[in-house]
């Protein structure tokens, strides 16, 4: 049975990754946005500017400052590993699921670009509810949303087995500072 909007149906449960110890991974902490998230501690945090009603941090297993002396494309390179966090206000107090559509809609109406969602399910991380979702846009990608009535967070990252399992560590440890 189908229990979204977006026809899509929901994968089974699936078994937790192999427990990490994250006891000396880093905490990226947003009081303004009021969360924090704690990322491996080879690891490294990039923010952009606040734009358009949302902020992105880039967690990355990389130094893009290093990166960007080599000419080459980073998205050649299978060793390295990027998860986009785009924070959002829920201006319109949506739900997830409706925030969702209008975020895949808003991003992609007037492209070609299409996002064809494989699988999705409902989470709860921390007391937090989320839905997590496997889809492919320009390329597969595993995606978390969490949020309440105030601010959504999306967590985004290729599919790649190589990284999966610190990919949702990483995630477990995100948690809302006023919950």
């Amino acid at each position: 049975p189908v229990n979204n909007q977006s026809g899509v149906e929901p994968s089974p449960p699936g078994d937790l990754p192999i427990p990490i110890d994250t006891s000396d991974w880093k905490t990226y902490r947003n009081e303004q946005y009021g969360f924090e998230v704690k990322y491996p501690q080879s690891w490294f945090a990039y923010e952009s500017p606040e734009g358009a009603g949302a902020m992105i941090i880039s967690l990355q297993n990389y130094d893009r400052n290093i990166l960007n002396n080599i000419n080459r494309p980073i998205a050649d390179d299978k060793n390295l590993f990027a998860i986009e966090m785009v924070i959002f206000r829920n201006s319109k107090n949506l739900t997830l699921e409706d925030f969702i559509d209008e975020n895949d809609k808003n991003n992609f109406e007037g492209t070609s670009i299409k996002i064809v969602v494989s699988s999705q399910e409902t989470i709860t991380i921390n007391g937090v509810n989320g839905i997590k979702r496997r889809a492919t846009s320009i390329s597969p990608l595993i995606e978390y949303y969490l949020g309440n009535s105030e601010i959504i967070l999306n967590l985004a990252g290729r599919q790649d087995s190589n990284f999966e399992d610190v990919f949702e560590q990483l995630v477990q440890t995100v948690r809302f500072l006023n919950i």
